[in-house]
């Protein structure tokens, strides 16, 4: 049976506000790179044209608009 104490619900809420605080970093973060960047990191972790379809199209999209094509 899991502790249900009032320190152990407490160390559990700041662990969560932690994991938030560090997504809310990583997503500032990415949104600092450009589309070219993103479309790297994307390849660069699951490989080249390999899954997220839908985000793939979108930063090709957002590549096109810029370039002018």
């Amino acid at each position: 049976m899991r502790d249900k104490s009032p320190e152990t619900l407490r160390i559990q809420r700041h662990k969560q506000r932690d994991k938030r605080a560090l997504h809310d970093a990583r997503i500032v973060e990415h949104n600092k790179l450009t589309a070219q960047e993103q479309l790297m990191r994307l390849d660069n972790r699951l490989g080249v044209g390999i899954g997220a379809v839908k985000e793939r199209k979108r930063l090709y999209k957002i590549l096109n608009k810029t370039l002018g094509a």
